[in-house]
């Protein structure tokens, strides 16, 4: 009898609280990773815009058209030829009236912007939204 009483005794009781040490390292875990895949998450082309005092965009699921300092066009993320370009981004808006947003970098002349706006506004497409970053206060 004296063995199965000391065995009773030195028994463990449950432990109902929360890990909390746990619970903060994958906490850390999923921010280190959110902060690290956030920026890659934004896509697009890296362009350097220019900066213009402007009112944010209010535009959800725009077609972008973007024109890079080298001369190269985009529609969305995809390169496309100058030729090309109205064609792609008519089909794309089809009857949606999906808004046009066209980004140019800081570099890039008129030479190479200007075209784009002759072809959106030649298929029909007049009201464009041009992207601009947001001027600082000074």
């Amino acid at each position: 009898m004296r063995g199965m009483r000391r065995a009773r005794r030195h028994r463990h009781s449950i432990n109902a609280d929360i890990n909390l040490v746990n619970l903060i390292d994958v906490s850390f875990v999923l921010l280190i990773i959110f902060m690290i895949a956030a920026p890659m998450l934004q896509g697009g082309i890296d362009l350097t815009l220019p900066s213009a005092e402007s009112a944010p965009a209010s535009t959800t699921d725009p077609i972008t058209v973007s024109v890079t300092a080298d001369g190269k066009y985009y529609v969305n993320e995809a390169e496309v030829q100058i030729e090309e370009l109205g064609e792609i981004v008519a089909s794309m808006r089809g009857d949606s009236k999906r808004d046009v947003v066209l980004r140019g970098d800081k570099a890039v002349t008129l030479e190479l912007f200007m075209p784009v706006v002759g072809i959106l506004v030649q298929r029909g497409i007049e009201d464009v939204t041009i992207m601009t970053e947001q001027k600082n206060g000074g």
